[in-house]
């Protein structure tokens, strides 16, 4: 293509056809939002657009060497260049519309991460305090657990006659690693339903003093 400079005189350059991956990491770096980069996007496809139809029609005639656009010339090649660049923008866009939107995708997730409300309908006669000890309950379970598979580790391996070769004592590890991690996950859930509950039963069972949550001795003569 010719570039106009002034006076008349032109110098001849290249016309430089951007990848889909470049016109998108141009939106992406100098617009923040999703929004911004799509609206940018579909402007530029439209002055592309109007600008490879206007050239289009100047090269029709098949004496036509040259087509003038904004102070320049562009040639048949030219125009093949710019509509390859044209689809680019395009496939650009199609990324951009494609890309879900940050700030939705944080929200979702901020609502995933939000703590999930259950309600429980006791059966006649149970009441919180007795829900209360059975997630007390369970999290003295996970934490025996844990300790109990810790110590079996200590006595298969640690303790033992050496008779497990490093692949073995390497899988007993992990084995015992995750099963410990999912006892604490379990001993941690277990413990903030507990307290949960507990407060509930202090605000809506005036007759069970607090003294009662800490003797398990009581609860377990009932």
């Amino acid at each position: 293509m010719l570039v106009y400079q002034s006076y008349g005189e032109f110098t001849q350059e290249a016309y430089k056809v951007y990848t889909a991956a470049e016109h998108l990491a141009t939106y992406r770096e100098e617009y923040p939002t999703r929004r911004r980069q799509l609206n940018a996007a579909k402007k530029d496809i439209e002055q592309m657009q109007h600008a490879v139809d206007f050239i289009a029609e100047q090269l029709a005639p098949v004496t036509a060497i040259w087509a003038r656009f904004m102070g320049n010339k562009y040639t048949a090649l030219d125009l093949y260049d710019m509509q390859k660049d044209l689809q680019n923008l395009e496939a650009a866009r199609e990324e951009i519309e494609n890309t879900p939107c940050p700030a939705k995708v944080a929200k979702e997730a901020a609502k995933e991460d939000q703590p999930q409300k259950v309600t429980i309908e006791l059966p006649a006669g149970v009441t919180l305090y007795d829900l209360y000890r059975i997630f007390d309950l369970a999290s003295d379970n996970a934490h025996a657990r844990r300790i109990k598979a810790h110590e079996d580790y200590r006595n298969e391996v640690i303790l033992g006659d050496g008779k497990h070769s490093s692949e073995e004592i390497t899988r007993l590890y992990n084995e015992t690693e995750n099963k410990c991690n999912y006892l604490s996950d379990l001993w941690n859930a277990a413990n903030k339903i507990s307290d949960a509950v507990r407060d509930e039963s202090w605000e809506k069972e005036p007759t069970k003093t607090r003294e009662q949550y800490f003797s398990k001795d009581e609860y377990l003569r009932d």
